[in-house]
This record gives structure tokens, sequence and C-alpha cells, in this order.
């Protein structure tokens, strides 16, 4: 096995714990740290953590609503392929570009390891009509989660690859916390992410 300077970013405290619990994602080649909770956290800490170790790759392991449970079934990991955004607006990229890196528009390709399209939000759906209205607007997006364009941003303006894995903890909308399914989640992102480490 080829090792790897890879950094693991975690949202939460929360997410973390029960990604302990569950075995960990301690890896040869590998440091765990948590980036913070929504996508300007995110991305400010990446980009601190990308400077502090320069890694080879990063790869985001949280949680994540479901805006179709046909093709991102709760209590089942996602790999994101591309991760998108929904805000600005008026077509100005997130990032115009310079003579050091590419612009960025509201979508972002990610490492390859999956074909998922994320979306990226500030607040998680505050009932159905708010997630069907997202859905609607990004057909393509089979969940909701808050930090992985934050992340990716960061990491693509200094070249650095990008894998996101998210557990479908709950339907996107429901905010009925005592019925989502975060450790279940969890441990399916966290089979799923060591999967990539052992490639």
């Amino acid at each position: 096995m080829t090792m790897r300077n890879t950094l693991i970013l975690v949202p939460t405290g929360l997410e973390l714990d029960h990604l302990n619990r569950a075995g960990g994602l301690e890896h040869p080649g590998c440091r765990v740290a948590l980036c913070g909770f929504g996508p300007v956290a995110a991305a400010a800490r990446t980009a601190q953590l990308l400077c502090r170790w320069k890694p080879s790759r990063v790869i985001l392991v949280g949680s994540a609503g479901t805006y179709d449970e046909g093709r991102a079934p709760i209590e089942v990991a996602v790999a994101g392929g591309r991760v998108t955004i929904d805000v600005g607006g008026e077509g100005f990229p997130q990032w115009p570009g310079d003579a050091d890196t590419p612009q960025v528009g509201d979508t972002l390709d990610l490492s390859g390891e999956g074909e998922d399209l994320l979306l990226t939000v500030c607040t998680a759906s505050a009932g159905p009509d708010q997630a069907g209205l997202r859905h609607r607007s990004h057909p393509d997006a089979v969940a909701e989660e808050m930090e992985g364009f934050g992340v990716a941003l960061a990491a693509t303006l200094v070249g650095v690859p990008v894998c996101i894995i998210r557990g479908i903890s709950n339907r996107a909308g429901d905010r009925n916390l005592g019925e989502w399914k975060i450790k279940e989640a969890l441990i399916a992102a966290r089979a799923r992410a060591l999967e990539i480490l052992d490639g």
C-alpha cells in the first residue's frame, strides 16, 4: 500500500465522537482534525490546515440529509463526485481565477471517488417545503450538507484533491432529531472512508 499524506476532516465534535466510538479514522499517513460547522468555518479551517500540514489529499467525513432515498438511503454512505453551493448569483463566479488558480463557479469536481452531487447549504432545510424547493433547484443533488463546498474550495485553490464521504442520517427537512440515524450513518461513512484509504 502506498503511504499518502492525507488530511481527514470531520465537521463537528459530535460526528467525531460517533466515528471514534465506531473505531475511529486513524490510519497510516493520515491526520484527523475538525474543520468546523458550516461552509465559512470549514473553508477557513481547511485553508489553515492545508498551510500547516501540506497534505497530498483531503477527505471530508460527516453526515448529511437525503433528498432522494432511492439514490441516497438513510444509514448508507455516499461519495460525492461533485459539490455545489446555492449562494451568489447574477453570474458572478465564487472565485474569478488568477495566474495561479482557475476560476471557480458554483460547482466543483471532486477526486473521482464517487459520482453523486452534494449540495452545500448554510442552514439545514427547515422543513419538507424548503427541502423540496432546494431539490427542485438542484435536481441532481442527492443530499444536502454544510461544509463540502467550503472544504473543496480551499483545497482547489492550492491544487489538493478532495473526497467527500457523507453518511445519510435523515431526510432533508426532517427536524425531528430523535428520528435521525446519526450513529448508523457515521458507521457507514467510516467504512466507506476506510475503503478509500485502503485503496
